[in-house]
């Protein structure tokens, strides 16, 4: 009932190889037989060649990757200069003035030479009489 005296309470050591501590694994390995050791050997040799293959194709799946990557980046860099040059391009013919009159003018002429405005106007009045009687998607 000394509460006090409790911290002077140690443990017996009855012998040396009591002392040491292990976790399950490397006890039951030391204390198991040479076939099981074996086995066990064998298994972990199993393990890493399977690692090692997986490891080989996953640094060829990266160095695809990498080269997929390198492709595409020229792609885009071969489509900006593109879109560049051509931004260029029209930024030079919209700063020319006798261009943008000329520009008009031939809008002008192509819309009633060809007649665009009449010939939307007919497809719309043509779209607008076909027959409602013909079957749709949803009914056949």
């Amino acid at each position: 009932g000394k509460k006090h005296l409790l911290k002077n309470i140690q443990r017996r050591r009855s012998s040396p190889q009591s002392n040491q501590t292990c976790t399950s694994s490397s006890c039951s390995q030391s204390q198991g037989s040479p076939t099981e050791v074996g086995g066990e050997i064998e298994k972990l040799r199993k393990e890493r060649r399977a690692l090692m293959e997986e490891m080989v194709e996953l640094q060829q799946q990266s160095r695809g990757t990498a080269r997929h990557v390198d492709s595409v980046n020229q792609s885009l860099k071969a489509a900006e200069q593109r879109q560049k040059q051509l931004l260029s391009f029209l930024a030079k013919l919209f700063q020319n003035p006798g261009f943008l009159e000329r520009l008009n003018n031939l809008k002008g002429r192509e819309k009633g030479a060809l007649g665009l405005e009449k010939a939307t106007r007919k497809f719309i009045k043509h779209k607008q009489q076909q027959p409602q009687d013909s079957p749709t998607a949803g009914e056949m």
